[in-house]
């Protein structure tokens, strides 16, 4: 016998039905269901449980564990779409390859080329504690960037990392691919 549970606000408040029918919401992007998120976390949960059956949990952690029983997990979303097809994606790339090599074949050397921004930022926080008064945080950020121009040889596979001064542009990367050749 359980004791001092009777009124327990954070109940299972879904039926076994109502939560199938969430599990297929969840299924699809939070945009179908008219819910401003770019994936699946507690408050779009939490939105489209008080829409479709007004029901609201009392705590973050209840919908936190409805998450869980439905199968979905605390990590970021995956860089490429489950969804995807590949059939397409693996022909493409066995044309590019059929591609790059009658011109390797006849010692030209072939390159796949990248530029990146690479952004960085450093955010300290600092209180100051004076003695009768409120505790004011203080936030100092500081960025910095680097723009960088990457090359893979295709035939020796070896990479060739450039740092790219100033902003990056299309005179920065000719000037590159130009130092690349030679």
């Amino acid at each position: 016998m359980v004791t001092g549970h009777a009124k327990n606000e954070n109940a299972a408040k879904l039926t076994e039905d109502q939560k199938s029918e969430v599990t297929q919401v969840l299924a699809s992007p939070p945009a179908e269901s008219g819910v401003r998120a770019a994936f699946w976390d507690v408050p779009a949960l939490q939105n489209v449980v008080k829409i479709l059956f007004d029901v609201e949990y009392e705590s973050r952690s209840s919908y936190r564990l409805l998450m869980k029983f439905l199968g979905m997990s605390f990590k970021l979303p995956d860089l490429f779409d489950k969804r995807r097809d590949e059939d397409p994606i693996v022909t493409r790339m066995v044309e590019v390859k059929s591609q790059v090599a009658g011109p390797i074949a006849y010692e030209y050397e072939g390159y796949t080329l990248d530029e990146v921004w690479v952004q960085h930022e450093a955010e300290t926080r600092r209180m100051r504690l004076p003695r009768g008064e409120r505790t004011k945080p203080y936030v100092y950020r500081e960025r910095s960037a680097r723009s960088f121009f990457s090359a893979l040889s295709l035939t020796t596979k070896k990479m060739e990392i450039y740092l790219i001064d100033g902003m990056q542009n299309a005179e920065q990367i000719i000037h590159m691919m130009n130092r690349l050749v030679a």
